[in-house]
């Protein structure tokens, strides 16, 4: 899922059993989850990613701090966690479907006729099935503002690509006289072996 935490509100069963099936670091429901060789507790997969990914937790629990592997749950614990009810995470878009745990993924990420997508010129989520027909209205598709990384400064969309473009060969070519610069400053130097000031000043008022 694009969005794999699973908070309260999602969870239609009660809050006990919330409780029985949620993961002790993230506290939302466990997701995929994952338990310990050594102590057998168990997290959700994303959380055990982030444990992970930091060098000094790597092959140790969380839990028990024991060097341990962290596995799929067994097949009788995922089991257990088919019986579970969510809520899609489109509700507040329109979906009212509340599925078992087992099929909430493949809804969520293909089926669901309220599947979004972030429009790429407003920054709008809006339902994919009516992404083409947003941007082609300008009075609801209105594009932000992009930022020239390069002058920092902010264009229309329209206007953003001849900028850019334009302001991208200013810098090539500031670099280029940065360069030549560089390299006659060097040949200077190398032609001679001991700079007196007066040499120094006359170098400068030839190339400023």
């Amino acid at each position: 899922m694009e969005n794999n935490s699973i908070t309260r509100d999602r969870f239609a069963d009660n809050d006990r059993i919330f409780k029985e099936f949620s993961c002790q670091i993230c506290q939302n429901l466990l997701w995929k989850p994952h338990s310990c060789s050594s102590c057998h507790r168990i997290l959700c997969e994303k959380c055990m990613q982030k444990w992970f990914e930091n060098p000094m937790n790597r092959n140790t629990c969380p839990f028990c701090s024991k060097p341990s592997e962290y596995k799929p749950c067994t097949i009788i614990t995922q089991h257990t966690f088919s019986y579970l009810s969510i809520r899609c995470r489109n509700e507040k878009l329109g979906c009212k479907q509340i599925l078992p745990y087992k099929q909430l993924e493949h809804h969520e990420t293909a089926n669901c006729q309220y599947l979004s997508e972030q429009c790429m010129k407003c920054n709008q989520l809006i339902l994919r099935s009516k992404l083409v027909e947003h941007q082609q209205r300008s009075e609801q598709c209105i594009s932000c503002p992009i930022k020239c990384t390069i002058c920092k400064n902010s264009f229309e969309d329209i206007d953003f690509q001849e900028h850019f473009t334009e302001c991208y060969q200013q810098k090539i070519d500031q670099l280029n006289t940065n360069i030549y610069f560089d390299r006659n400053m060097e040949r200077h130097i190398r032609d001679n072996e001991r700079i007196t000031p007066n040499s120094t000043l006359i170098y400068f008022e030839k190339f400023f």
